[in-house]
């Protein structure tokens, strides 16, 4: 929800929510990063593989995301990093997560209002993906997640979390899936409000309590800084141990 007038916000409520993450450790922890807007990528000296995407914005994000998992080819494991990712379009994600699917699924369902009243909802209306025939990627997958992750970027996670070889971890995601309509009320004022109530495949809603990783990484902020960053520690280390178990 925000108002604007005259092109100006009006303050309003932010629930705080802790970063879990230090980008600027990345190149530490993995090397050198390769870089287009919304999206880094690399990969480790023992062949552990890493993409972070930022943000669902960039309408050429999918094409960029496919040349950079093919560049994984031969990985030991995959590290994909949604922990900044803020939203933007969900059919984006859609295409990526296809990567790592094996068979069309259910992901997620939402309700939207059908009366006047607060119970007033419409019937649950399922959400699917399908498999990207193109490439998939086949080794085990590290999904990174944090408060930040918020809106589309959560429906990602939700898709991602149905893929085999995928294993969630760090920090609840925000929990702000709306759907929002921009409504202009006229005199210079504008009102964005959610339209739907987002739910799991389970048919639970998520809102305000967002979507909850299989590992939870305990950090304080502290604990992240321009050398260290403790979720994606945690990630190198479970796909280190995978490893060497294979």
């Amino acid at each position: 929800v925000y108002v604007l007038v005259d092109g100006k916000f009006v303050k309003g409520f932010n629930r705080e929510r802790f970063f879990n993450a230090s980008p600027v450790a990345a190149p530490h922890l993995i090397g050198q990063l390769n870089r287009v807007r919304g999206m880094r990528w690399g990969r480790t000296k023992d062949d552990i593989g890493y993409i972070a995407v930022d943000s669902l914005s960039n309408a050429a994000l999918p094409d960029e995301f496919k040349t950079a998992l093919k560049q994984m080819r031969g990985t030991h494991g995959l590290i994909l990093d949604i922990r900044a990712n803020g939203g933007g379009a969900e059919p984006l994600a859609m295409k990526m997560a296809g990567y790592f699917l094996d068979q069309p699924r259910l992901y997620a369902m939402h309700q939207y209002r059908s009366g006047p009243q607060h119970t007033d909802l419409g019937a649950k209306q399922k959400r699917n993906f399908s498999p990207n025939e193109e490439w998939y990627y086949r080794g085990p997958v590290v999904v990174l997640l944090g408060e930040k992750t918020m809106s589309s970027a959560e429906a990602f996670a939700l898709m991602l979390a149905e893929c085999p070889n995928v294993t969630t971890l760090g920090d609840r995601t925000a929990g702000s899936s709306g759907n929002p309509r921009r409504i202009e009320a006229g005199a210079g004022i504008i009102v964005n409000l959610p339209r739907w109530i987002p739910l799991d495949v389970n048919g639970k809603s998520f809102d305000t309590v967002g979507v909850q990783p299989d590992i939870k990484v305990q950090a304080a902020p502290k604990d992240f800084t321009k050398t260290e960053d403790p979720v994606l520690t945690a990630a190198l280390k479970r796909l280190r141990k995978n490893s060497e178990n294979e």
